[in-house]
């Protein structure tokens, strides 16, 4: 039966644990795990038989999360890791090694992704800026491994053009790897010809800043097959000379969260608690619901404020809002109901004030009227009110 994503959100990779009938997926907490043979944990290290090494590349409760998440998007094959960082570190890692390169939005360059390329180039893997689609087709050469950005630009609200660079990158074998953080369920990357997902778990996917997690995920309709993806379709010395994509055939499974998993996550160790998985499968039970609220509330919001002739640049996407006033501190110093902090995507409405003056509102899921109150009487600090 083909399921939609909001009832995968709900159902996908786990029923009931198989031993126990527990309707709560478990938390394994374990390192280890007892072979009922050598010759069953020779097979199992040897990569013939599926199972469990150690936790820090497999556990079930991993498995629920992954299975999960890959439904929900639509992908193939998951991979979940200690953070975002760490998801969107290990999908480079896996296609590149020293003398290959990467072209990153420029946006995301002026983002969080400068401290990245530092690091890669520090490997020797050259990191390429592009502003538009013609500039990623432009800087890419014969050993450029993937085209990388985020969805959505954060502050500028710029939605990245998805369909147009994956569609350019196919016609060059160059996948597009998508940070799909700030909008996931509104946006769906795989459909817009995306390869590859990553997500970080902090923002709208679990809707609390409490479960530090990034996940890693294979959309399946990208060929890693080709000449350019060496470190899937050669030996790989770190694993007794492995070839990767030929190594999934009998799983039909992925050879790039499989290289992800057994190279990267095992020899660098950026491995997620499962303590953090449980809390994150229980934020993915509401992810539609939620981000339908949020976008809601973030449209009634940039409604009341673009009434306000004060109130300039207003531009809005998904849960967030950005705008522009004369005294930005005076405006966040008399909201009372949103939070100050730089963490988006939580449940509760939350404001920024960048280095350039311009707010950043990160609308929650509280009563519509709420939230607007609580602007209109920043808008007009005279009126005193107190904190709720």
């Amino acid at each position: 039966m083909s399921l939609h994503p909001q009832t995968q959100a709900l159902h996908a990779g786990h029923r009931a644990d198989p031993h126990t009938g527990a309707a709560a997926a478990p938390i394994y907490f374990t390192t280890s795990y007892h072979y009922p043979s050598a010759e069953y944990a020779r097979s199992l290290f040897a990569l013939e038989v599926v199972g469990y090494t150690y936790t820090r590349t497999s556990n079930p409760s991993r498995d629920v999360l992954e299975r999960r998440v890959a439904a929900i998007e639509g992908g193939k094959a998951a991979l979940a890791m200690a953070s975002g960082v760490a998801a969107v570190g290990n999908a480079l890692l896996a296609l590149t090694q020293t003398g290959d390169n990467i072209v990153v939005a420029r946006r995301t360059l002026d983002g969080g992704g400068r401290d990245l390329a530092i690091q890669l180039r520090r490997f020797g893997i050259d990191v390429r800026e592009a502003a538009t689609v013609e500039d990623f087709v432009a800087a890419t050469d014969a050993r450029t491994r993937l085209w990388f950005a985020e969805s959505l630009d954060v502050p500028s609200l710029e939605r990245f053009p998805i369909a147009a660079a994956a569609k350019a990158g196919r016609t060059l074998g160059v996948p597009l790897v998508i940070d799909n953080s700030n909008l996931p369920f509104l946006v769906r990357p795989f459909e817009e010809g995306a390869a590859v997902t990553v997500y970080s778990t902090a923002a709208y996917l679990t809707g609390r800043a409490a479960s530090l997690g990034g996940v890693l995920v294979d959309g399946g309709t990208f060929s890693w097959e080709t000449e350019r993806f060496p470190t899937l379709h050669t030996p790989d010395p770190s694993y007794h000379g492995v070839v990767w994509t030929e190594l999934v055939k009998q799983w039909n499974a992925s050879p790039l969260i499989a290289r992800a998993r057994g190279g990267i996550l095992r020899d660098l160790g950026a491995a997620i608690s499962p303590m953090a998985v449980f809390e994150i499968l229980q934020g993915l039970e509401t992810l539609p619901l939620r981000m339908r609220a949020h976008a809601e509330n973030a449209a009634k919001a940039a409604a009341f404020l673009a009434s306000r002739p004060e109130v300039t640049g207003l531009k809005t996407e998904g849960g967030l809002v950005a705008l522009d006033l004369p005294d930005p501190k005076k405006f966040v110093a008399g909201l009372a109901l949103f939070g100050r902090g730089e963490d988006l995507g939580g449940l509760t409405s939350s404001v920024a004030v960048l280095a350039d003056g311009r707010i950043l509102l990160s609308v929650g899921v509280e009563h519509a009227d709420d939230i607007l109150a609580d602007l209109a009487a920043a808008l007009t600090p005279e009126q005193q009110r107190d904190a709720p």
